[in-house]
């Protein structure tokens, strides 16, 4: 009983993690929105060239741009672009400190990384404003830089303030009891955030929680003593930002709860016995004959019959109200089967609306980004483009009801989107499409292929530099529906290519609900455990993902 406790706790604490790393995942997506823009690139490449008309012009686009990524996102404080000479910044807010000693040692920092990649800072104390605040913030740098020409020279960071109530609001959800506490703390063991005012913000005195052993391993769990109180501390590690969460439960607490359920569950097994030997020595004492037509009945409920049903015209009252009893527990039986069963459907539905509707939200996101961008340059052609696929998208996910589509209508979508995508990759991504008439006019789970197409981009395509090429290829084989989805993107390793095929086997959503494992869990939810995603991948020469499916599922 207490090994479930302990297993339930490093559920909860592993889901948590997931949450916060979502949390900081779609800061990230913001980001790199904002360190990619072109407008962004030109303005901190040509600054110093630029005449004064044309850089207060781009100073003014770079603030919109930043003030409606700060919009987008409520529990962003500030955002800025910052490099030792000069700054961008959201009009009316406070004005940035160049000379600040923390933004140039981040930037000194950053001199000698080799790729682009987002860095999370824990608490630290904001010097870096010309009003100088007393408050502790989490923050986040991206580094911006000439992509275009796979430049390796920083050109200047992206930085955000967040504060702390998404963070707060994630962790005090997923508390276990009132006595719980939940510890975050940074990769050198700084105290982040706690529910426990014991360990303060800043602070790296955490003595009797083993913070060695808690930094240098990912996950794990350990039975200590702090101020006198036994505690279970149970510990897992952030994937986005190496920040560890750890989750403090007092043991006593545990106890008490082990020995309540055991004391409960003797009660009712001690009184489950005294009615049964009690009930045995009265009715022994009256005739046979109701005792054998009851035992007879029950024989018939055992064997799965809970049709089964005793005459309520016995003389002695007693058997009339066991009789009666009987009846009703077996009324009470099929009426608790039928909940179950009607339960279990609705559940598996409500399961498949869930995964079904999981993939809209981050695309449409990006999209809306996407055509503020294509505003910014003053774009019309493409923005028209970009607005009527958008359109169209919304038309099929949100009005057109159907579980089951024809192909060439979701094909029709996957264009859609397409277009869009390319759009925003300015037109590199060659596709090609082609799909058997016969694979057209059957039907298919809606909205089964964009997640793989999606996976296809940002996954494949979105790491390399050459020409982009995506292959989708739809034909008929041994009474199934084949679509093959191959590009040429950067591929993956043996080990990334094992990692991926394993989370499909064992059902596991990887960082984020969205993709691979949900169109697989669709797949198997909706046909069966035989279909579901193939995938072939060799690191430099691209992917290739084969659904399989049955003809006319």
């Amino acid at each position: 009983m207490r090994s479930d406790t302990l297993s339930h706790s490093l559920k909860i604490s592993s889901q948590t993690s997931m949450s916060l790393d979502n949390y900081f995942k779609d800061i990230v997506t913001s980001l790199e929105m904002v360190s990619t823009n072109p407008i962004v690139i030109s303005s901190l490449l040509d600054y110093n060239t630029n005449s004064s008309y044309t850089n207060n012009a781009n100073r003014k686009q770079i603030a919109d741009l930043l003030q409606n990524t700060k919009s987008l996102k409520p529990d962003i404080s500030n955002i800025f672009i910052y490099n030792p000479s000069l700054y961008f910044s959201i009009p009316n807010l406070t004005s940035i400190n160049v000379n600040s000693p923390f933004l140039n040692q981040i930037w000194n920092s950053l001199v000698d990384m080799d790729h682009t990649k987002s860095i999370f800072y824990p608490t630290h104390t904001l010097d870096y404003y010309s009003n100088p605040r007393d408050q502790n913030v989490v923050s986040m740098s991206f580094p911006i830089r000439d992509i275009s020409h796979f430049s390796k020279t920083n050109l200047g960071i992206c930085f955000v303030d967040f504060n702390f109530e998404k963070i707060a609001q994630i962790i005090e959800h997923t508390k276990l009891g009132k006595s719980d506490s939940i510890i975050l703390l940074s990769d050198d063991g700084i105290v982040i955030y706690s529910t426990d005012p014991r360990f303060k913000e800043g602070s790296n005195e955490l003595g009797g929680l083993y913070v060695e052993q808690i930094l240098q391993q990912d996950t794990g769990n350990y039975n200590t003593t702090f101020h006198s109180e036994k505690l279970q501390v149970n510990y897992s590690t952030s994937k986005a930002t190496g920040w560890k969460l750890v989750y403090l439960s007092k043991l006593s607490e545990i106890q008490k709860n082990v020995d309540r359920t055991g004391t409960i569950t003797l009660y009712l097994v001690c009184t489950v016995i005294v009615l049964s030997v009690a009930m045995s020595i009265f009715i022994s004492r009256r005739s046979s004959k109701p005792i054998i037509k009851l035992m007879k009945n029950m024989q018939e409920v055992g064997r799965g019959n809970f049709t089964a049903r005793i005459p309520e015209d016995e003389i002695y009252s007693e058997f009339r109200i066991l009789n009666s009893g009987f009846n009703l527990m077996t009324n009470k039986i099929n009426v608790l089967f039928d909940e179950v069963y009607t339960g279990k459907i609705k559940q598996r539905e409500a399961e498949f609306k869930a995964l079904q509707s999981n993939i809209h939200p981050h695309f449409l996101n990006n999209t809306l980004q996407v055509i503020h961008s294509l505003a910014i340059l003053e774009r019309t052609s493409d923005i028209e483009k970009v607005v009527t696929a958008l359109g169209n998208l919304l038309e099929y996910t949100i009005y057109q009801k159907e579980t089951n589509v024809l192909i060439f209508k979701e094909l029709d979508y996957i264009k859609d989107y397409l277009q869009i995508q390319n759009i925003r990759y300015d037109n590199t991504i060659q596709v090609d499409i082609e799909v058997e008439e016969k694979v057209s006019r059957s039907y298919i789970l809606k909205l089964l292929l964009q997640p793989l197409i999606e996976n296809a981009i940002y996954h494949g395509l979105d790491k390399i530099a050459k020409e982009r090429v995506l292959s989708i290829r739809g034909y008929t084989a041994d009474g199934n529906i084949y679509f093959e989805i191959m590009d040429n993107g950067i591929g993956m390793t043996e080990q990334q290519l094992f990692a991926v095929i394993q989370n499909l086997e064992q059902k596991v959503v990887p960082e984020t609900s969205i993709g691979l494992s949900n169109v697989q869990e669709r797949i198997q939810i909706a046909y069966g455990q035989e279909y579901g995603i193939k995938i072939h991948s060799e690191y430099g020469r691209g992917t290739k993902l084969v659904l399989v499916i049955p003809l006319n599922g």
